[in-house]
């Protein structure tokens, strides 16, 4: 055989091995997307778990803690639908309506308005350990690991 051949089937088999490792860094740059993106989007879960945890075991809201919930699901309009933003909201909007509450109560002596913000603040508190128990089921379609195959 003549070196030209030799040299034809080498360049063959290199543009074979180009193509097969190009392939190859395209499902893993997209494998890496979809673990990043996963990653990012379980930290939104995590802060929303760890905020309705900590009312859970305290039975009451902290600014701090609002802040905290606040700071790590900030980005969730960007990584998911609007579904999951609105329902961040809505328990940001709840805690923080509770929040007031427990505090106009300090100030509040009358026994029928006292009586009043307690039943409010009673219904808020349901509400939001309600969304713990339910946490899972609405951020499951975001985090499921069968949508990856």
């Amino acid at each position: 055989m003549k070196a030209e051949y030799y040299l034809t089937i080498v360049t063959l088999i290199n543009a074979l091995l180009v193509i097969i490792i190009t392939i190859k860094q395209y499902y893993l740059s997209r494998d890496r997307f979809k673990y990043d993106l996963f990653e990012k989007r379980y930290n939104v879960y995590k802060a929303s778990q760890v905020f309705l945890t900590k009312f859970f075991q305290k039975a009451t809201v902290e600014l701090e803690d609002l802040f905290n919930f606040r700071a790590g699901t900030q980005d969730a309009t960007f990584l998911f639908k609007d579904d999951i933003a609105k329902y961040l909201k809505k328990i940001d909007s709840q805690a923080l309506k509770l929040w007031e509450k427990k505090e106009r109560i300090k100030d509040v002596h009358e026994s029928k308005e006292r009586s009043k913000i307690a039943e409010e603040i009673t219904q808020l508190s349901g509400k939001l350990n309600g969304h713990l128990r339910e946490l899972k089921k609405i951020f499951k379609p975001y985090l499921a690991f069968k949508k990856w195959k």
